[in-house]
C-alpha cells in the first residue's frame, strides 16, 4: 500500500479548519447543523451534542488522513490524557507554537473541556480556529470562528505534530 506524506501536515490542517470558518449552528445555539452533525457523526457522537472536540479531530482527518496521530474523539479529555501518556516526546507544552491545539481546564467542570487549533502566537497570546465558541471565547458557543486568547496556568498546548510518524 502506497502513502503519500504531506509536506506541511500544520498549514495542511490550518487551512482545511479555515475552510469552516462561520460555520454556524442552525437553529442557533442547538450543537446541530450539517457540518456539525458531520463532525459529531464521524467521531460517533450522538447529534446536539458539544462539537468543540469532534471539529479538530474530525480537521485533522480530513487534512492528514490516515496519518493523523490524535483520536477521533468528541471528548476533550481524551485528547489530553492522549497527549500526557506521550509527553516524554513533547506533545503536552506549556508554550504555544503555531499548529498545537489548546486546551482549556475548567475548575467548575474539573477537567479540561474546550479545544481549539492555535492559528498564530503573537505577543499578546495566540490567535485560534475553533468550534462550538463565540466572539466571547465560549466553550459553549454556536459557531466555528477566531478568538484572541492569552496564555494562562489553565490552559495547555497539544503539539500533535510530534507524535506524527518518522518520515525518515
Amino acid at each position: 500500500m502506497k502513502y503519500s506524506i504531506i509536506l506541511d501536515p500544520i498549514g495542511s490542517a490550518l487551512d482545511e479548519a479555515k475552510k469552516y470558518m462561520g460555520v454556524v449552528e442552525v437553529p442557533k445555539l442547538s450543537n446541530r447543523g450539517l457540518s456539525i452533525d458531520y463532525w459529531l457523526n464521524e467521531c460517533g457522537i450522538p447529534l446536539g451534542n458539544p462539537w468543540c472536540a469532534a471539529f479538530v479531530t474530525a480537521i485533522l482527518r480530513q487534512a492528514l488522513g490516515r496519518g493523523n496521530p490524535v483520536y477521533l474523539t468528541g471528548s476533550v479529555q481524551r485528547i489530553v490524557d492522549w497527549a500526557k501518556t506521550l509527553q516524554p516526546i513533547g506533545v503536552w507544552q506549556d508554550k504555544p507554537e503555531r499548529g498545537d491545539l489548546f486546551v482549556i481546564y475548567f475548575p467548575s467542570l474539573k477537567r479540561f473541556g474546550h479545544v481549539g487549533f492555535v492559528e498564530a502566537v503573537t505577543e499578546a497570546g495566540f490567535t485560534t480556529i475553533e468550534g462550538n465558541s463565540n466572539a466571547d471565547g465560549s466553550r459553549d458557543g454556536y459557531g466555528v470562528g477566531s478568538n484572541k486568547r492569552k496564555v494562562t496556568d489553565s490552559i495547555k498546548f497539544v503539539r500533535w505534530v510530534n507524535a506524527l510518524p518518522d518520515k525518515s
